[in-house]
């Protein structure tokens, strides 16, 4: 009788301990995240991309959608693959902060760049520059350009100040290309740091329209 009320109390003892052990913490999720490029700055539909109107934030991979330009890694951004979408041209307009898209875009060595680049009732038209004209090879695809028509009059007569006479003809004119490239890196702040403008362009490829 006595071992079998001892049996009890410690079964009763026992139970009591095994549910007042306390409750297990949970366990943290920790949700995976990625850098993806997005737009810096509004981006009108057409517009040659820059570096400047770029940039990586880091999202939840859960939030991320098809078509979002990723970082080399989780943890990484990579301006190599920032680079690669230089110059590219808007498909459609992408409203600051959004996300850019790789079918979002026209990269310039896509056989249709230009026909992206041009807009409608628009023509690409080249024409021939010195270092002079070209601004020491400062102008960019997608910079905007005057031209301006120079005259020289040659003459006894003319006053040596009236003889040459400059005249701008065109105004506020797109760059699509410089000589045969259509993209390039991001614009120096002097010549001193040239790269790509080493070179002095001949030729400039401005978007105009036919008359």
């Amino acid at each position: 009788m006595t071992l079998g009320v001892l049996a009890l109390l410690t079964g009763a003892l026992l139970a009591f301990m095994w549910f007042r052990q306390p409750a297990a913490a949970p366990v943290a999720t920790t949700i995976p995240k990625t850098f993806i490029l997005v737009a810096a700055l509004a981006i009108p539909t057409g517009t040659l991309i820059r570096l400047d109107d770029m940039k990586w934030v880091q999202v939840a991979t859960t939030e991320m959608t098809s078509g979002m330009i990723v970082g080399a890694s989780a943890d990484k951004q990579d301006d190599t693959i920032m680079a690669g979408y230089v110059g590219a041209v808007a498909r459609h307009a992408f409203p600051m902060g959004a996300a850019l898209t790789s079918d979002g875009m026209v990269k310039p060595t896509d056989s249709d760049f230009l026909g992206a680049a041009l807009r409608a009732g628009y023509r690409a038209v080249p024409i021939n520059v010195d270092g002079v004209q070209s601004t020491s090879g400062l102008v960019v695809p997608g910079d905007r350009v005057d031209v301006i028509l120079t005259q020289a009059f040659q003459g006894q007569g003319t006053i040596p100040g009236d003889r040459i006479v400059g005249e701008t003809v065109l105004h506020d004119l797109r760059v699509i290309a410089v000589d045969q490239t259509l993209v390039s890196a991001a614009k120096p702040a002097a010549p001193a740091n040239i790269g790509y403008y080493a070179k002095l362009p001949r030729t400039y490829t401005l978007e105009m329209t036919e008359h």
